[in-house]
C-alpha cells in the first residue's frame, strides 16, 4: 500500500496533471512551471495533508511511531513527552541569555513563558493515579504555575519565571527523559 502511495503521488498523478494542464487546455504555462508546481502540489502538498490527516485521526502516531512511546506501556506516556519537549524548548529558548538578556526580550520572554503553560497543562491532565508514582516531580507547583502564568498574566513576575527555570527544569528534564527512555535522546 505505501509503494503504491508513493508511486501514485510521485508520479502517476503528477504526470497525468501536467498532460491535462499542457496539452487538454493549451493553457500555455512554461512545462518546466507545469512540472515544478503539479510535483509539488502532489508530492508535498497532498503527502503533507495526509500526514496532518494521519495525526489527527490517530493523535498518539507520532509519539508511537517516531519517539516509540507506546501508551499501553505507559497510560500518560503522550502527555509526558509533551512536557519533556516543552521543558527541552524553554532551555534553548533562553541557551546563552543571561537574565538581564531576558527580561529586555519581549521575544525570548513570550517564548519562555509558553513552556511552563505547556507543561503545566500536560501535567494537569496526567493520571492521578500516574502521579503518586512520581513523587520526584512536582505536579501542584507545575499545575500552580501554570494557572498563574495563563491567569495572572498582567502580574507574571519574569525574574522568578528565570528562577525556576534556571533551577527546576534540568532535574525535570532528567526525571522525564528517565520514564521516556525511547525519548531520552530522540529530541535534544
Amino acid at each position: 500500500m505505501y509503494v503504491a502511495t508513493v508511486i501514485l503521488l510521485m508520479g502517476v498523478l503528477p504526470v497525468i496533471s501536467i498532460l491535462i494542464e499542457f496539452v487538454v487546455l493549451h493553457n500555455g504555462a512554461d512545462l518546466v512551471f507545469l512540472i515544478g508546481k503539479w510535483f509539488s502540489f502532489w508530492c508535498v502538498g497532498i503527502l503533507l495533508i495526509m500526514a496532518g490527516l494521519r495525526q489527527i485521526a490517530n493523535p498518539t502516531f507520532i509519539a508511537d511511531s517516531i519517539f516509540r512511546v507506546k501508551e499501553q506501556a505507559a497510560p500518560d506516556a503522550s502527555l509526558l513527552l509533551d512536557m519533556l519537549l516543552a521543558a527541552r524548548d524553554a532551555r534553548g529558548f533562553i541557551s546563552g541569555l543571561d537574565e538581564a538578556a531576558f527580561i529586555a526580550s519581549r521575544l525570548h520572554q513570550n517564548a519562555l513563558i509558553r513552556s511552563p503553560e505547556v507543561i503545566g497543562e500536560a501535567a494537569g491532565k496526567i493520571a492521578a493515579a500516574t502521579q503518586p508514582a512520581q513523587p520526584d516531580i512536582p505536579w501542584r507547583r507545575i499545575t500552580g504555575m501554570r494557572h498563574r502564568l495563563i491567569h495572572g498574566y498582567a502580574e507574571v513576575r519574569l525574574e522568578l519565571v528565570w528562577v525556576v527555570v534556571q533551577e527546576n527544569l534540568d532535574p525535570l528534564i532528567a526525571t522525564l527523559a528517565g520514564l521516556l527512555p525511547e525519548a531520552g535522546g530522540a529530541v535534544e
